[in-house]
């Protein structure tokens, strides 16, 4: 895949059938996000490359370099958080 811009990537998510072609698309992006140090979006692209084609190692080795994430808080943790804030 030639280098595309992440609005043309979009594309390739909302309109290309092909899952390999969805999970290069999520590959690339997933790198964009990261030279944005934006860990928690490139996560996220990676892992539904994975989904989309299990066979992408590029999608794997770039989230091991990411190593560990830090555990999301559930909504009802954050709603807590906050209102416990509110109350002081």
């Amino acid at each position: 895949m030639h280098a595309m811009s992440a609005n043309e990537l979009q594309s390739i998510l909302v309109f290309d059938q092909d899952r390999h072609h969805r999970a290069l698309a999520h590959l690339h992006l997933g790198r964009l996000a990261m030279e944005q140090e934006r860990r928690e979006l490139a996560t996220r692209h990676f892992r539904e490359a994975l989904v989309l084609d299990g066979r992408l190692d590029r999608a794997r080795r770039f989230l091991e370099d990411l190593g560990p994430q830090p555990r999301r808080l559930s909504f009802q943790a954050r709603l807590r958080r906050v209102f416990g804030r509110l109350k002081h």
